[in-house]
């Protein structure tokens, strides 16, 4: 089957290369390249360099609604489009050049969490489950027709690259089914079900935390954050400089010893030798367990305090 390839981040790149292990993929298009770095040095995305190492033909339209871009896809006739994290709404001229169809692979359950970032508000929701959708694309926002699903156990431990390596795998095994559906004409699908919800795309500022929410939802928020745009507080230092701390790691945990209830929020309760600080929250405690101080190494919490000699009772600054 002649297969086009759509998609950007490195979160893309084990679909192509799967396909490329099966069907014949007559080429990839991407995002355009963009700057980043101190030196705003223009990067290939990961589906480019993946599409490069295989000597496949790589097309990165600034726009996809010119007759150009019609016209070049056209010239490869695909069978079948496939589009993992493109980034962009194809229009009605591509999604009807494919006699097959295209078809979409989104990390969750639709219809929840349609948009950009499903797997990171499903962790900061506090979910359970999620899960991999493959779809037929309409011109909507993730709105397609479902073809198959397939739910995926979000563990207390998880944060979104562990969690998107079980996504991906699993999105894997229900493509290859959706493949072979195709070929063997048993293809179906259902419109989609239940109450739509929404997954808009983050923004560093979504990160800074709030010592005054509970315990549970700020660990929630930031296994949801990393690696990116990551969970913070904004420091005060003695010259009166503010500085952002970013919390990289933490866990839930319990105090035995003392009546939390007498801290206040923000309060360093417990310090646990090379493990971290426990800290009061407006319900419950958090232990923090590794920070990223500005301009510095991603460090134990623990060496942190003992940087800035900070003790119980102290708040974290």
């Amino acid at each position: 089957m002649r297969i086009l390839y759509m998609g950007t981040p490195q979160d893309a790149v084990p679909f192509l290369e799967f396909l490329l292990q099966k069907e014949e993929v007559v080429g990839v298009v991407t995002r355009q390249d963009k700057p980043c770095g101190r030196g705003y040095v223009k990067k290939n995305p990961p589906v480019k360099e993946c599409a490069i190492k295989h000597d496949l033909s790589v097309f990165q339209p600034g726009k996809i609604k010119t007759d150009e871009f019609l016209g070049e896809m056209q010239k490869l006739q695909p069978d079948l489009i496939i589009v993992v994290a493109y980034g962009k709404i194809l229009p009605k001229r591509i999604l009807n050049l494919p006699p097959q169809g295209c078809i979409n692979i989104h990390f969750s359950l639709l219809p929840q969490y349609r948009g950009a970032s499903p797997v990171q508000w499903a962790i900061i929701k506090g979910e359970k489950i999620t899960g991999v959708t493959v779809m037929f694309m309409d011109e909507g926002m993730d709105t397609g027709e479902v073809i198959l699903q397939k739910e995926v156990v979000i563990e207390q431990k998880d944060d979104v690259v562990s969690l998107k390596e079980k996504l991906i795998k699993a999105g894997c095994m229900l493509l290859e089914e959706t493949i072979n559906l195709i070929k063997q004409e048993k293809i179906k699908s259902l419109p989609q079900s239940g109450q739509p919800s929404y997954a808009s795309l983050l923004k560093k500022e979504d990160g800074e935390i709030c010592w005054k929410k509970n315990a549970v939802d700020i660990n929630n928020l930031v296994r949801g954050l990393t690696p990116w745009p990551g969970s913070y507080i904004i420091t005060r230092e003695k010259e009166g400089n503010q500085k952002i701390l970013k919390i990289m790691e933490t866990e839930l945990c319990k105090v035995e010893t003392k009546d939390v209830s007498s801290f206040m929020p923000g309060q360093i309760v417990e310090i646990r030798k090379h493990k971290g600080a426990v800290i009061k929250c407006g319900k419950d405690v958090l232990l923090v367990g590794k920070v990223h101080p500005e301009n510095r190494k991603v460090m134990n919490c623990y060496q942190y305090l003992q940087g800035k000699h900070l003790k119980e009772g102290d708040y974290l600054k």
